[in-house]
Order: C-alpha cells, then structure tokens, then sequence
C-alpha cells in the first residue's frame, strides 16, 4: 500500500493521485543530480543590449544555437519529451542532457523590452546564472559573457 503524505490515505502500490487529489508519483522522470552549490561568484558586466544576434554555446561539447533577434521572443531550454514528442527551442537531449540532470523544461529566455532574461521553469536541479540559483520563476538578466548552469551543463551567451 502507498501512503498519501497529504492525508494519509491508504493507496494501492500503482495509484498516482489519492482520493483526496493529491499526487503521488513525481511529476517530473528527470534524473535528480548531486550538485555542490557554489561559492559567490565574480560579477559579471557584459552588454545587456544587442542588435543581431544571441549565440548559446554548449561548453563542454563546442555546440552552438543561434538566434536571430528579430525573431526572438522566447527560447525553451531543456530536452525532448519521449511522451508528447514535444521538443524545446534548445533541445540538449542528445548532448547527454538527461545524465547531466537537465529536465525536459528546464529554463527559458524571454525577451522584453529589449533586454533578455532567464527564467527558471521550477527545474529538479535547478538553474544558475553565473553559479548563482535562480529562485524559479523569477526572471534575471542576461547579459553578454553570462554562464547559464542547468543541471550540470553550461551554456555560454553571446550577444552582438
């Protein structure tokens, strides 16, 4: 039998929601990393204006994505969902996204007023700009030079 943690509820060994509405199985398959939280990083000071282009390289694999700003408007970050077939702007799925404890998800870039911004999509490792946690769904600002951490992959901004 499964216990609900919300009522206490005695549910057979294959239930997903309680009774009482609760669920009781992960939302979410990504495979959930040991990561060491960092100490306090140096302040980074890039442009946050651009005209032309953004470029995410993928650090550990040479990998580039690149955006036309003109057309920007937001940018998924994450990995290809099996289920749905559904695959995010930058798909880091076979850059082995998923040992790397990125979720399906995982972040976003948003682009307003001009400025772009990351914002964490409540990710199972979580999201740092330059190695600090974003609290999710709050917006920060990206700015040239920037590092974007998801799970244990960096991807670097460019803005020109």
């Amino acid at each position: 039998m499964l216990k609900c943690p919300n009522c206490g509820h005695e549910n057979p060994e294959d239930a997903i929601i309680c009774v009482c509405g609760n669920l009781l199985v992960a939302p979410s398959r990504t495979k959930v990393i040991q990561i060491d939280e960092p100490g306090e990083s140096e302040p980074r000071f890039g442009s946050i204006r651009f005209r032309d282009t953004l470029i995410l390289e993928l650090v550990s694999a040479q990998k580039q994505f690149n955006f036309n700003f003109s057309q920007l408007s937001e940018i998924w970050l994450g990995r290809k969902d099996p289920e749905t077939g559904i695959s995010p702007t930058v798909d880091l799925g076979e850059l082995g996204a998923e040992e790397e404890g990125v979720s399906r998800r995982h972040a976003r870039i948003i682009k307003k007023d001009g400025v772009l911004h990351l914002v964490d999509n409540q990710s199972s490792n979580g999201t740092f700009l330059n190695e600090q946690r974003l609290i999710a769904e709050q917006p920060r600002v990206l700015r040239h030079g920037d590092d974007i951490r998801l799970g244990r992959m960096i991807l670097r901004v460019s803005l020109f």
